[in-house]
């Protein structure tokens, strides 16, 4: 957990706090969901699950955040499989980091 607030810490200082539109936002509202219900952080479940989930959730982040949606974008093939992987990973994992 720490390393996420870490990582949306060092983002935020640049880009401003995060909103609900944020993935960022986002992903410190499943933590804080987690913690609200009595489940463990996902770093105290596994230290690989969580370095996985913050690794996919800061590759859609610097790809896609907020003020990015009204940009023209051009993306290498391997940037677009990354993402596309990023995606699907949490997509994947949904059913375990929300219970």
């Amino acid at each position: 957990m720490s390393d996420l607030r870490d990582f949306v810490g060092s983002v935020c200082s640049a880009a401003g706090p995060p909103n609900g539109h944020d993935l960022l936002f986002l992903a410190l509202s499943l933590e804080d969901e987690r913690r609200r219900v009595g489940k463990p952080s996902l770093g105290t479940v596994s230290s690989v699950l969580s370095q996985l989930f913050n690794v996919s959730v800061g590759m859609i982040y610097d790809h896609w955040f907020v003020e990015m949606r009204y940009r023209r974008q051009d993306v290498t093939a391997s940037e677009a499989l990354r993402m596309f992987q990023s995606v699907e990973w949490l997509r994947d994992n949904y059913l375990f980091l929300w219970s």
